[in-house]
């Protein structure tokens, strides 16, 4: 659990996911009964079941408020520990990216994606970071070789294979910029900032 942040895309990879690998290397998640999280959904689902952690495993934090346990496994934020968590991302811990991509990277999923692309953060339920103007954006960027993806309307999986395989990416900042962990070097970015 991580208050408001925790079903946020990119906290969830770069925050949460992160605190499982800690937790594994002292402890096997098989013989963890239950993990308590946010109310999941669906690239959540997708991510645990990778790391064989299933649903019949998860405890809802918004449905079951209060828990009791004979031994609680509480593990710290890998990189946030003073101030505002934004200025701290810069401090993320190289092994949180390297652990990503071994763990996750095998499990693209290919489609029809093309090389050069656009993020289109219109679908997301945080409405910063937004562009007023996106039409003329999408064009002017469509006429020049881009296609647009709103990543909503990908799985997890697909959003692994989008990123290691473009060659270019334009987006504006936001959350869905955490899966430029899965890009392959030298990946030109350019991210739109308010």
């Amino acid at each position: 659990l991580q208050g408001a942040s925790g079903n946020n895309y990119g906290h969830w990879l770069l925050d949460m996911l992160p605190k499982i690998k800690l937790c594994s290397e002292h402890y096997s998640l098989v013989d963890i009964n239950y993990f308590y999280t946010p109310n999941l959904t669906e690239f959540q689902k997708e991510t645990l079941s990778v790391l064989g952690i299933d649903e019949n495993r998860i405890i809802s934090s918004e449905k079951f408020r209060h828990i009791q346990a004979d031994e609680l496994l509480v593990v710290d934020h890998p990189n946030y520990y003073k101030g505002f968590v934004l200025e701290q991302n810069k401090y993320q811990p190289k092994w949180v990216i390297n652990w990503l991509r071994e763990t996750y990277l095998k499990y693209e999923k290919k489609f029809d994606a093309d090389k050069k692309i656009f993020i289109d953060r219109s679908d997301s339920k945080f409405k910063h970071n937004q562009i007023k103007n996106i039409l003329e954006v999408s064009n002017y960027l469509k006429n020049n070789g881009f296609t647009t993806y709103k990543l909503g309307e990908l799985s997890f999986f697909e959003k692994i294979y989008l990123y290691k395989n473009t060659d270019i990416v334009v987006g504006t900042h936001g959350a869905g910029f955490a899966n430029l962990v899965f890009c392959k070097p030298k990946t030109k970015v350019i991210e739109i900032r308010p």
